[in-house]
């Protein structure tokens, strides 16, 4: 009894450090995959002098930007995005505009996903069943269990 209980939570501790796992993974992609952009975003999306201003050709760059953002949130779990929306100064503070920007679209995703009842992209929720029993411990004899009590 004492050896099942042990492998359940040595199963259990390998299955949360697994599953955290790929969640840091997947938001250092997407850091690393934001990050990439930001060549885009200082050439054509950054202005200073006489406020923001976007020549015609810009405007194709912003949106150009935008859809570059939204493909890469896209196929990233619920669980990551949120974890890279509650992390503050990925970047270098005079980048604070590139941080809003690339935030603004992984937190439309994520509502996106909680207004559709669309479920993460990982292992552990895409299985995970909330209405199910909750676990008991099992054992190979129940009846002499319950004898040795009684």
């Amino acid at each position: 009894m004492l050896h099942s209980v042990f492998a359940a939570a040595e199963s259990f501790k390998k299955f949360t450090q697994e599953y955290f796992t790929k969640i840091f993974d997947e938001m250092k992609t997407l850091y690393q995959q934001v990050l990439g952009l930001k060549p885009l975003f200082d050439r054509n999306l950054k202005r200073f002098g006489l406020g923001k201003v976007f020549l015609k050709n810009d405007l194709l760059d912003e949106e150009e930007f935008d859809n570059r953002v939204k493909q890469i949130v896209r196929d990233k779990s619920t669980a990551s995005l949120e974890l890279f929306n509650s992390i503050d100064r990925h970047y270098d503070k005079n980048d604070k505009d590139f941080e809003a920007r690339t935030k603004k679209w992984t937190h439309k995703e994520v509502k996106h996903r909680a207004a559709n009842n669309r479920i993460s992209e990982n292992e552990f929720t895409q299985f995970l069943d909330r209405s199910a029993p909750e676990s008991r411990p099992t054992y190979e004899n129940s009846q002499s269990q319950k004898n040795k009590l009684t």
